[in-house]
């Protein structure tokens, strides 16, 4: 007499399918209907949410000339080797004007009216939210549950010159910043966010501002010119690259740049064509060239006061058909 098999309780079988990796999941629905359902409906992220399962999901756009239309692609891990891929994605982030901007789960909209367009990548629905004021080219930074726009206002909405979104409340609030400090920040500049700052990169100086304060809390002289539109941030480290187009790193305690170490044998990286991600804990490196964009994953590792690497994966992620295509925009989210 034939078995029937059990069957799996549909709570159990969600908690299953929520550990699957991001790049198990076009793999696995081909063979169960159930998972499909699960992850167009958004229950699936929501299970991840809940059980505080989440991955680094970088999209990446690339263009081409003449018509400078944009592609979109997303970096997947592939099913049968320690190797990752840009994959095309069928439901590109939308936007007509303005800037794009990640934080957390979510990808920001911000353009030249007070309306902002979130996509909400846990419950995969839109999100609108309003500005007091309107802000003209200004500078955004997601600092822990918030996302920051700084400057751009008229003379009129002074009051407002720095904004924060609490995702929590899908609310604006103005952050009150005195007018002398105002004053201090670069808005023509790179920025990072470090240790719950807003770091304003420009030339030899950086003055670090704490939004929830609204204080300047620290000024540097002497912070170095690194190849900042480039960074990014690990933990509590900022890495970049220096103008050899070696990675380096800064511990904002002892205000030093240290070489990330035990990385010899890596491939060489173009000042101009790489940019570093954070990924999953790991640095992710995108190095373009006139044929391809390569990947390259290094686990980071502290040692006392120094920070090594370890080469876990390089390769090429995809082959480009025409040699003056160039990477656009990088965004990261957590899902």
């Amino acid at each position: 007499m034939k078995k029937t098999p059990p069957v799996v309780p549909e709570d159990l079988e969600e908690r299953i399918f929520s550990m699957l990796p991001l790049s198990a999941h076009a793999m696995a629905t081909q063979f169960s209907p159930r998972l499909k359902k699960s992850i167009e409906e958004g229950q699936l992220f929501k299970t991840r949410a809940d059980n505080n399962i989440r991955e680094t999901y970088v999209l990446v756009s690339v263009t081409s000339p003449p018509t400078d239309k944009a592609k979109w692609f997303a970096i997947l891990s592939k099913s049968y080797k320690q190797e990752f891929l840009l994959r095309p994605i069928t439901s590109p982030p939308k936007h007509e004007k303005g800037e794009l901007v990640a934080l957390r789960n979510r990808l920001f909209s911000i353009g030249s009216t007070t309306e902002v367009i979130a996509f909400n990548y846990t419950s995969k629905i839109q999100e609108r939210s309003y500005l007091n004021a309107v802000h003209n080219k200004p500078k955004v930074a997601g600092v822990c549950n918030k996302l920051y726009i700084f400057g751009g206002v008229s003379k009129e909405d002074a009051d407002c010159y720095v904004e924060a979104l609490d995702l929590s409340t899908q609310k604006w609030e103005k952050v009150p910043v005195p007018e002398e400090e105002r004053m201090l920040i670069p808005l023509n500049c790179d920025q990072v966010v470090l240790n719950n700052c807003v770091y304003f990169l420009h030339k030899n100086t950086c003055v670090a501002l704490n939004p929830q304060s609204g204080k300047i809390e620290k000024e540097y002289e002497n912070f170095g010119e690194k190849k900042f539109d480039t960074s990014c941030v690990i933990g509590n480290k900022l890495f970049a690259l220096d103008w050899e187009a070696k990675i380096t790193v800064y511990d904002s305690p002892n205000r030093l740049w240290r070489p990330l170490k035990g990385l010899e044998n890596i491939p060489s990286f173009g000042l101009f064509t790489a940019a570093l991600i954070s990924f999953n804990g790991k640095l992710l490196v995108l190095q373009q060239t006139p044929q391809d964009i390569s990947l390259t994953v290094i686990a980071i590792e502290e040692r006392g006061q120094d920070i090594w690497g370890r080469l876990e994966s390089s390769n090429s992620g995809l082959i480009l058909q025409e040699p003056t295509t160039r990477i656009q925009e990088i965004l990261s989210v957590e899902i």
